[in-house]
Parts: C-alpha cells; structure tokens; sequence
C-alpha cells in the first residue's frame, strides 16, 4: 500500500502543477465544455489543442490556422481561466460583437462552474458580468467588443483576437494594443483564412514563414479524433458548402484576392462610415427605406431581410433580419411585416425556391431572378438581373462611399469578404440582399420600377424615366 504522505506530497505537487500547466489543470479539476453535437461534456483537448495550450502556459504569443469547428477558442477560453490562478493577470479577449464576446466569457465561467473539484478561486463581487468574470485574486477575463480603441489595454497580461477575420477594425486595433505588447502582454490570433491580403493573410505569411518569434500553430478538421472523409462529405452536405466554401472554411485555402468582389478598401470605408449614430426616423414613411430578401430552402442557407435607410448617402443598413429555420409561410409572413415596418416594396430573390415563396407575399414586391450574361430583362415587377452585375453595381457603391454598414453586423462583413467571382462564399444570403436593396436604392441600371405596375395599376409605360424623388441613380 502507498506510503499516505507520499500520496500527500504527490497531490501537493499535483496541486501545485495545475496552477501554471492548463493540461494539468483539466486532469484536476476537470472542467466541462460543450460540445455541437453532444452537449455538456468533459475537456480532454486533443494533441493539437495540447501543443497550443503548452506554448500559450509558456507565456508565448500564437497564430493559430484553423478549421471551423475544431474547439480551438474554447481551448484558448479554459487556458485564459486556468491563467487567472496566478494573482493579479488580465486577459483581454475580442471577438467579432459584443455578443461574441459575451460567448467567450460564457464558455470559460461554464468552465469554472463544472470544475469537479470547485475552482479554486471565489468571484469577486461586482466583478462577475456578461462581459467580465473577475476573482478575489484581481485576476480576471475580460471581453471587448471590436472598436477602433478597443484593444486599448494597456495592463493586459493576454489579449486573445479570435475569428481575426470577422474583426471589422483590425489594422487599428492592432495599432491601440501596442502598449500591451510593450508592456509584455502575449496575443494568441485565432481564425479561418480569408484572403490573400488581409490583415489576418499579413500575419500568417510572417509567422508562418518563421519571421516571428509567435508560435504558430495549423489545426485541420482531421485533426480532431475521428473525423473521417466520410464526416467530411456529411457535413458538407449538412451544410450544403460549395466547394470555394468548403476550402476556406474547412481546407484551409485563401481566397484569391484577384478573385475578390469587394474591394478590402471599400468594406474599410463602408465600416467607417457605419460608425455615425444613427437617428430612426420617426414616423416611418414610403421613400425612407429600400429593403432587400434572399430567400430559403433551408440547409445552410438563410432567409435574410435586409433593410437600408435612404433618406440620404451614404445609405446605412440599419436593419437585418435572418432565419435558417422559418418554413415557407412563415418567410411570407416575415417579409410582409418587414415590408409594413419600414414602408417599403422589397426586392426578393425568386431564384429557385424563392420563387413559390415570393409568389405567396400578399404586398407589392419585385421579384427579382438572378441570372448569367450581362443584359438584364424580364418585367418592372419581375426583372431578371445578372447577379454580376448586382454585385459590381453594389461594390462601385461601396468604393464611392455610398453605403454605410454599422459594426455589428459581422455577418454581413463576412459574406462581403468571403465574396468571389468563382461563386458564391460564406453568408452570401446577406450579401444577396445588401445587393438587391442597394439596387431598388439606386435606380440599378437607370431603369426604376413602375409602382404603379407592382399594385395591379395599369400603366403606358415599362418604366419611370426618372428615380423615386429624394433618390440618385447610379451606373450600373
């Protein structure tokens, strides 16, 4: 039998060890994540989530690329907790909103909660918020929302920047943590690629190429233990990826920056000019507003509703909507509410299933089919518009200045990065209907629907010679 105060000793030193090695830590204290498919489970990180976790316990700064879905943040999230051991640290974490943010704190006081034995440490009072999980030691995990000041945190021990990619003012945010990194603090960048350029693109190919001192880390979906070509095909299908989809989120491949649709300089400016507060009008009245709808099958995609206020350029998205689950009638009945909410006649996608469900709206609406070629045809209510050119007639907008798009709306920002002129990309459902208010906005190609045409009024003419009164046409 065991000498007891060895067994003592050795728990001592156990004890001791789990303050500073995160691999210990989980092995003592066994703290709970959740997983997407099984729900509450114990954390036992998988080697490449080992190797990560050792050189951020290591104090080292780290650049970490990855596929979705393979538990990286929350690793980074449970390594942060285990950091607030040691007395009076500080880890700033940002992600892509504020409500992200809160997701991140979220994971790592789950961490603490299911600790079996308790965490160690006590929450220190008024110090235990959606945005900040402080304890009795003054050390705590703190998150930020994505401003141009938001990584100004100079008594930062880490700063952990996840999903790089979605951060809508990355170049100054790196900028502001500069009296962090000089006063110490370690960063550990966490995201999927891309494209070629980015900010998130500058930083991989120095670390990647060994010009840093980071540590640089390549996590793939096969990395994650029993994932298979087999998992690989199901959960494309489940998804319904393309395959340019499927390469950047899950092989790991940059977008090519020829390829690109949106310029980085013309999403940079359409940011900054989201960032002017915004009055809603009250009340709301026909010709304030231009709404947009790509409509949903279901899978991957989203019904996303998109509306833009344009009493005045730049106009400013200052409302979306969006559902991967409502049914057909539900959608209808979405899009007639929004519809009477701002005032407006939408111009939905009628592409394939759209079509039976814009057919079913009980408003005026334009019906709008994306198709190839460069002519666009069809009727006022019914045109047939190349979807190249709805995209280049809204990129020209965006590179003028002419649209405004506030900070929270991440999902936006994506699609509009992940965008190509190989097909469509992540969140294109938001982008599609951007596209489609911007030009129901502007007139399009100079050719405004006919209102008159979209209620059932007859009308001599196909279309008004000139654009709704308050609205500039743009070249297509």
């Amino acid at each position: 039998m065991p000498d007891e105060t060895l067994l003592r000793a050795g728990a001592r030193l156990l004890l001791e060890k789990a303050k500073y090695d995160t691999a210990t830590f989980c092995r003592v204290y066994r703290p709970s994540v959740l997983h997407p498919a099984r729900g509450l489970i114990l954390y036992s990180p998988f080697p490449k989530q080992q190797a990560l976790l050792a050189d951020l316990d290591a104090g080292k700064s780290a650049l970490v690329f990855k596929s979705r879905q393979t538990g990286i943040t929350t690793s980074a999230m449970v390594q942060r907790l285990r950091a607030c051991l040691e007395p009076g640290t500080t880890h700033v974490v940002v992600s892509k909103n504020q409500d992200e943010a809160r997701k991140l704190i979220r994971r790592a006081r789950r961490a603490m909660e299911t600790c079996d034995p308790s965490f160690p440490l006590k929450v220190k009072e008024g110090r235990d918020n959606t945005l900040e999980l402080g304890f009795e030691n003054e050390s705590s995990i703190i998150g930020l929302a994505p401003t141009e000041e938001g990584g100004r945190a100079e008594a930062a021990t880490t700063v952990l920047l996840d999903e790089v990619r979605s951060l809508p003012w990355p170049d100054a945010l790196w900028q502001s943590l500069g009296p962090a990194l000089t006063h110490g603090a370690s960063v550990c960048m966490v995201s999927t690629p891309d494209i070629e350029g980015s900010f998130y693109h500058q930083h991989w190919t120095t670390t990647s190429s060994g010009q840093t001192p980071w540590a640089y880390h390549v996590v793939h979906w096969r990395d994650w233990p029993g994932r298979d070509e087999e998992w690989a095909e199901q959960k494309r299908a489940e998804l319904q990826f393309t395959q340019q989809m499927w390469d950047q989120e899950y092989e790991l491949k940059w977008g090519s920056l020829a390829d690109a649709l949106f310029s980085a300089e013309g999403i940079e400016l359409a940011l900054r000019l989201g960032t002017v507060a915004w009055m809603p009008p009250v009340p709301v009245r026909a010709g304030m507003f231009a709404a947009g709808g790509d409509l949903s099958g279901g899978g991957r995609a989203e019904t996303v509703l998109l509306a833009l206020d344009i009493r005045q350029k730049p106009f400013r998205v200052c409302e979306v909507r969006h559902s991967p689950s409502w049914t057909a009638p539900r959608q209808a009945d979405e899009i007639v509410k929004f519809a009477q909410d701002f005032a407006v006649v939408p111009w939905l996608d009628r592409t394939g299933v759209g079509w039976g469900i814009a057919g079913n709206v009980s408003v005026p609406k334009v019906g709008v089919a994306f198709t190839g070629g460069r002519e666009v045809t069809g009727t006022a209510a019914e045109p047939n518009i190349p979807r190249e050119r709805l995209m280049q007639h809204l990129a020209w907008g965006m590179e003028q200045g002419h649209v405004a798009i506030p900070a929270e709306q991440q999902d936006l920002v994506i699609g509009l990065r992940a965008s190509t002129l190989k097909g469509k990309g992540v969140n294109s459902d938001h982008v599609d209907a951007l596209a489609l208010a911007y030009w129901g906005a502007t007139g399009g190609d100079r050719r405004p629907i006919n209102l008159a045409d979209l209620i059932g009024r007859p009308s001599t003419e196909e279309y008004r010679p000139t654009p709704p009164s308050g609205l500039d046409a743009v070249t297509g």
